[in-house]
């Protein structure tokens, strides 16, 4: 059953899909840094107001099912999440000031009310699987 959040006279679900992308596609979300993004999404879940019900980072994108807050806007959440992430990143990854931008200006969203959450969070879950099958075949 979907987890309702509540707030200050409200209680909403508001789940989206978002797809975030490396700059060029870059494969550098990998190892330290994969871990390190891991962390730092979850870090300002309440500042920013989203709660992340699962995520999943590839080498060059990341997938993040999120229920955000009603009052706020996507588009700028995103942003702040992007700007926040490529900062503390090449604060601790100093080869990453080679890159002019780590993200993309692009983004993608989408409500999943069109689809169960169970069959949005499957496909979450299943990307890195996938990608692991698809290209370190022998």
């Amino acid at each position: 059953m979907a987890k309702y959040e509540k707030g200050k006279h409200i209680v909403y679900r508001c789940v989206y899909h978002v797809i975030l992308c490396t700059k060029y596609r870059i494969k550098f979300l990998k190892g330290k840094i994969r871990y390190r993004l891991f962390k730092l999404l979850r870090e300002k879940q309440v500042e920013y107001g989203y709660k992340i019900i699962c995520m999943e980072i590839m080498p060059n994108h990341v997938h993040i099912l999120m229920n955000i807050r009603p009052d706020l806007q996507i588009n700028k959440t995103i942003g702040k999440i992007k700007g926040y992430t490529s900062y503390i990143l090449r604060q601790e990854f100093q080869f990453l000031n080679n890159y002019k931008s780590l993200w993309t200006r692009a983004k993608f969203a989408s409500s999943i009310g069109q689809i169960s959450e169970n069959i949005a969070l499957q496909y979450v879950k299943n990307q890195y699987k996938n990608y692991n099958k698809t290209f370190n075949k022998s």
